[in-house]
């Protein structure tokens, strides 16, 4: 199986601030989310632009991807 995955460039607040809505460590540089983590956390909806999200929702992406962008 392939998985479409959506890569999100963070900068370093929003990384970390993605990482506490998740429960993943402070500092960790990438973060695969599904569509459920969306539905726990509708905060994360800030950190990806609507075309994204929607992709994400019509199963045009399995999963997005935030990752530190240094």
């Amino acid at each position: 199986m392939i998985d479409k995955v959506i890569t999100s460039l963070q900068d370093v607040e929003s990384m970390q601030e993605i990482n506490l809505i998740t429960g993943l460590e402070f500092d960790s540089t990438d973060n695969w989310v599904d569509l459920s983590a969306f539905d726990e956390n509708p905060e994360l909806k800030k950190y990806v632009k609507d075309y994204e999200f929607d992709a994400l929702q019509n199963g045009e992406a399995d999963y997005i991807a935030f990752r530190f962008d240094d």
